[in-house]
């Protein structure tokens, strides 16, 4: 991985981490154009350690659907980084039953609070 200083200021970076079984993406847009876009969260602790490494303050973060590989590390991701994270995309390829809420929504819930819009 290179540092932020490496990259040219207009480069897009996109990376793919080793998380061992399951995903984890994460793009950084070129300087001045928006914070990073973290796809998946298989594993809290290798995206923090990406995202302290390479100094990103802000994102947004997609779970592309509800599969435990692909969000097992994104509960607790949610918790420690709200006031880092812009919005929060789920894709939902089933619904909870019928008065359930996931838990990813019950975290970006209580991480945001009162926060308003919530675009999810």
């Amino acid at each position: 991985m290179s540092s932020p200083s490496a990259r040219n200021s207009r480069d897009i970076g996109i990376y793919f981490l080793d998380v061992g079984q399951g995903d984890c993406s994460v793009i950084i847009p070129p300087e001045g154009e928006g914070g990073a876009i973290v796809f998946d969260v298989a594993d809290q602790y290798v995206l923090e350690l990406f995202i302290n490494n390479h100094e990103i303050q802000n994102s947004d973060v997609i779970a592309s659907h509800l599969d435990i590989d692909h969000i097992r590390g994104m509960l607790g991701f949610l918790r420690n980084h709200a006031s880092e994270i812009d919005r929060v995309y789920l894709g939902l390829d089933r619904y909870p039953a019928p008065g359930k809420k996931h838990a990813v929504c019950g975290a970006a819930d209580h991480a945001w609070g009162q926060r308003s819009p919530h675009r999810w």
